[in-house]
């Protein structure tokens, strides 16, 4: 279980070093095997929210709490091993200097997954056939795949440690509808097969229904709600409506240029 209990974040900045506040006061659970969604408009304090929990960025209070410890309590290996990031550039999980497999087999290396009983295929096969590429060629570069191709794989990087918690970071936003709706499906079955929680970043509010159970919404890095996703949908607060209708007038002009 993750929890986050009045968490705040500042930086310092310019010449006198001002402080800035980023997130202010962010309180929510995320219990086993659930989803929580992360919502606001961009600059809102999503990512930050997710790189303090990664131990990426000190928070300035408040705590963060990951199986009933805290999390600077582990080691930066202890925690990439519980909690793992799919970021929206799915280029940045791999070296572009070196093919995929190149890179997959040195997250197997770095956490010692690799001993005289288990391969790197026995590690990769049930994992690539889990996200629909079981029959691809991994002795490629990155470049040399779709970006459909790149967050699925993304995906099997993220899972080769066998985390506790995923935290996807707009992973849907460099990709086709079809390949949305695709990666979507695959997501909600690996959260079921693996008994995963997860995190799921975005400034669409179209996907969270579809999955996440709990929604955390942001504004400027305050909390404005945290609840059921529903809210998304029944909630009357104003902030809340114009994302929504921000949305309704995307889909808008999209049918217009088609």
């Amino acid at each position: 279980m993750l929890e986050l209990i009045n968490v705040s974040v500042n930086v310092k900045e310019g010449y006198i070093k001002k402080k800035k506040t980023i997130i202010n006061d962010i309180s929510f659970v995320l219990k086993d095997e659930k989803a929580l969604g992360i919502i606001g408009k961009s600059g809102s304090g999503k990512s930050t929210i997710a790189n303090a929990i990664l131990g990426l960025i000190k928070n300035s209070s408040g705590d963060i709490i990951i199986d009933g410890k805290m999390h600077n309590q582990f080691s930066r290996m202890k925690r990439a091993k519980m909690v793992q990031l799919v970021t929206q550039n799915p280029d940045s999980s791999f070296d572009s200097d070196t093919t995929v497999l190149q890179s997959l087999v040195e997250v197997m290396k770095i956490h010692k997954l690799l001993t005289s009983q288990v391969s790197v295929e026995d590690l990769l096969s049930p994992l690539l056939k889990d996200v629909g590429l079981e029959s691809i060629n991994l002795n490629k570069r990155p470049n040399c795949f779709s970006g459909g191709e790149l967050q699925r794989l993304s995906i099997v990087r993220a899972l080769l440690v066998k985390p506790h918690i995923i935290i996807l970071d707009e992973v849907e936003s460099m990709l086709d509808t079809i390949t949305r709706i695709q990666l979507f499906d695959t997501i909600n079955k690996l959260r079921k097969k693996y008994s995963l929680s997860y995190i799921y970043i975005t400034h669409d509010i179209r996907v969270l229904p579809k999955l996440v159970d709990n929604i955390l919404i942001l504004n400027s890095g305050r909390q404005v709600d945290y609840g059921a996703v529903e809210i998304l949908l029944t909630s009357e607060n104003q902030y809340i409506k114009e994302l929504r209708d921000n949305i309704i007038m995307e889909v808008k002009n999209n049918e217009q240029i088609i």
